[in-house]
């Protein structure tokens, strides 16, 4: 995506979001944006398509605790771009929440291993078939957002 016109959400994100919201979780993006260091996106288009992600959760009621984004290409080999945790830690820091006990829902290899050296529990979000990823991984992997939330994210009455 390098201009907003390309942008859009999965059907399930905005339902997702609100019950995640709804059973009292913080709700922060954590995104590799590479794109900006290699030159495939101006910052003007990356702020103008982060803000209209922001007015589109708005007007449907869901309010993001706060986004950090990694500008850096791979091979700098920064602490911030996943699956190097630092804007996970950094995050934690920021919004003063733990990350032992957060979920950390991503769609990528690289979230899965930032959330295991940040000591978070990784939900991965496959909507299509990858072949890095078996039945033999040790974390949750789900077909959309809102499967991953509604198993993941409901808190169990005890």
């Amino acid at each position: 995506v390098k201009k907003v016109e390309e942008f859009c959400l999965f059907p399930d994100v905005i339902p997702a979001l609100r019950l995640a919201k709804k059973q009292g979780y913080s709700l922060i993006v954590v995104s590799n944006q590479s794109g900006i260091g290699r030159g495939i996106i101006n910052i003007g288009n990356f702020w103008r398509i982060h803000f209209f992600l922001v007015q589109l959760l708005q007007k449907n009621g869901i309010f993001l605790t706060g986004a950090l984004y990694c500008p850096h290409r791979p091979e700098q080999n920064c602490r911030c771009r996943k699956p190097e945790p630092g804007m996970l830690v950094r995050a934690a820091d920021i919004f003063s929440f733990s990350l032992p006990g957060s979920i950390f829902i991503g769609d990528r290899k690289t979230d899965v291993e930032a959330a295991q050296k940040a000591e978070c529990r990784p939900v991965l979000v496959l909507r299509e078939k990858v072949a890095y990823f078996d039945s033999t991984y040790e974390y949750p992997i789900y077909e959309s957002l809102m499967d991953a939330v509604a198993n993941e994210c409901i808190r169990k009455e005890t």
